[in-house]
């Protein structure tokens, strides 16, 4: 145990130098890593640089200078069971990584950590998935399950599954200062087949905390129940608000189903991931309608095809993605809105004034029947809830099913940002971003400037001399926020949104902005000598170039590996 100690010591204090340089912002930078994790407790150095890729960084990504040491020690590796400790730090963050524990392939970790990835993305070749990646802060917290994955008892070997239940308390004062965060995920699939499939469902939200204004949100059992089923509810604020819960899911819900395959090929092995993302939860949809429109009519997709051949030095792993994000569930509005009766020119939505009464309810009583009645004829009084709700997406929403303009990320008390960086793809820009790499102002409403994005990324692995490397290239093209690429001003005759509005060519992302990504990282580990052999020499290259911006990183970095003494 002391030799334990002693390797992580010495690898906290052993010196590693750097070279930082860029093109015109502070957003190319590297890191320094110390990493403790394998059974031997040999330790090593990683530096990692980043542009906006998928890279491991605990960083809010406004620092010239990375320094970043991350360390894993085992105490128990056995068969059965397993404990380690971990430590992170960087120059605006000393954290307690936390315990992590191991019984029988059922897992525990608790503090800090990070994120898990629980898709079928190999992190380091991929651009980030939907709900994950590595380029934010992680909160303390729990995380309980099976995260690889494991035999199902009694099915001989044919079935397996994984999953997680997750809690983080965050630290950030933003809109809503000391939120939580839940998080499950549940795959399944077979196993020792010719061919594989698989499919899982992965479902995070944002719930709790302070706001300036609503005050204390609720956080209690009825709260988390809530949350957990993605239902509605009616508890007030520390001031007596209720935000709108009668009608929303309590929280920011925001899902992924995920479904593939998986075989082998000779030599090789494939995987295909398609991943289907969502940004809402039921609200007043009933259940099978909100799987038909927020996933069956949902264009967006994550998917991904990795090639895989350990045999094969030079190139050992292939990874393709291909990345769409510009429907968002539709051209209609995400919530109900008619008319206001008292001033028909002005927008309503009716789930404020609900008292208890659903949706369509609403709509069937005073003062929105009548007025409907006198607009459309009485006809409209015969209407059950169903009929009424289809009634006014047809009239008042373009014809479009209400539950469209997600705007990912962009949910106005619990935006997807943590320090400033996206809780998913980093391919989304947030508002502080977009001002960093365009050294300009960005005054329209919500919290993101960028979350409409088309793109292509590969990935590759391998060694060559020595060298090992991977490679990063990640081709975009991006649109903003769709909704708000129209003039404000372009409303029909009832005060609307006029759907066939003439898009504003005066917004940043008209017609679409091209954005590159590329990374080089080579690690060469093949000295000789005694003294030498330990000792590894890393170097990062990468570029961010097309109509957004430009940024060049440089990273150098030395690792050296300490073996455990027998």
């Amino acid at each position: 145990m002391r030799k334990k100690v002693q390797a992580v010591f010495i690898g906290i204090f052993f010196f590693g130098a750097g070279l930082y340089a860029q093109d015109r912002i502070p957003d190319s930078l590297w890191s320094f890593q110390a990493s403790f994790q394998s059974r031997f407790s040999s330790t090593s150095f990683q530096p990692h640089y980043m542009v906006f890729q998928n890279l491991g960084l605990v960083s809010d990504q406004r620092n010239d200078f990375l320094f970043k040491i991350e360390a894993y020690v085992p105490i128990l590796y056995g068969e059965t069971f397993r404990m380690g400790l971990g430590l992170v730090l960087t120059p605006d963050v000393v954290s307690v990584a936390g315990l992590d524990l191991s019984l029988y392939g059922f897992q525990v970790r608790l503090g800090y950590g990070t994120p898990l990835n629980m898709g079928h993305t190999i992190p380091e070749l991929s651009s980030g998935n939907f709900l994950s990646n590595q380029n934010y802060r992680t909160a303390p917290g729990i995380a309980l399950g099976f995260f690889e994955y494991t035999t199902v008892p009694f099915t001989f070997d044919y079935l397996k599954f994984k999953g997680s239940l997750e809690h983080y308390w965050t630290q950030e004062s933003r809109y809503i200062t000391n939120y939580q965060k839940h998080r499950k995920t549940l795959y399944i699939g077979t196993q020792n087949l010719p061919v594989n499939i698989f499919a899982g469902v992965d479902h995070v939200v944002l719930f709790g905390g302070t706001h300036e204004s609503y005050g204390v949100l609720p956080s209690n059992f009825k709260a988390y129940r809530d949350v957990f089923l993605g239902r509605s509810q009616s508890q007030p604020t520390s001031k007596g608000g209720v935000l709108l819960n009668e009608i929303n899911a309590y929280g920011n819900h925001v899902f992924t189903m995920e479904w593939g395959i998986d075989f082998t090929l000779g030599d090789y092995d494939v995987l295909f991931h398609y991943q289907k993302p969502a940004d809402d939860a039921l609200g007043y949809l009933g259940y099978w309608d909100w799987v038909y429109y927020k996933f069956l009519q949902n264009e967006d997709v994550f998917l991904g095809i990795t090639v895989k051949n350990d045999q094969y030095d030079f190139l050992s792993a292939v990874t393709f993605e291909y990345i769409h994000t510009l429907h968002q569930n539709g051209r209609g509005l995400s919530d109900v809105t008619v008319p206001n009766p008292k001033n028909p020119s002005q927008p309503k939505q009716p789930h404020f004034d609900l008292k208890g009464k659903s949706l369509g309810e609403a709509l069937l009583t005073p003062p929105y029947i009548d007025y409907l009645a006198k607009k459309f004829g009485n006809h409209v009084r015969d209407f059950d809830e169903h009929q009424i709700l289809k009634f006014v997406s047809e009239k008042y929403n373009g014809g479009h099913p209400y539950g469209g303009r997600t705007s990912y990320y962009s949910n106005a008390l619990y935006p997807n940002i943590y320090f400033g960086n996206t809780a998913g793809t980093p391919l989304f820009y947030t508002k502080d971003r977009y001002r960093r790499i365009r050294d300009a102002a960005y005054n329209l409403p919500g919290n993101i400037a960028n979350n409409s994005v088309h793109g292509f990324s590969f990935g590759f692995r391998g060694e060559l001399m020595k060298i090992s490397y991977r490679a990063l290239f990640t081709f975009t093209r991006n649109y903003g926020i769709i909704e708000y690429a129209r003039p404000s001003n372009t409303k029909d005759e009832d005060g609307h949104w006029a759907f066939d509005g003439t898009p504003n060519p005066n917004y940043f992302f008209f017609y679409g902005k091209q954005q590159n990504y590329a990374l080089i990282e080579l690690d060469y580990r093949g000295f000789q000598k005694d003294y030498w052999k330990d000792v590894s020499l890393n170097l990062g290259l990468a570029y961010d170039f097309g109509q957004i911006y430009h940024a060049f990183g440089l990273m150098l970095g030395v690792g050296y590996h300490l073996q455990e003494a027998d």
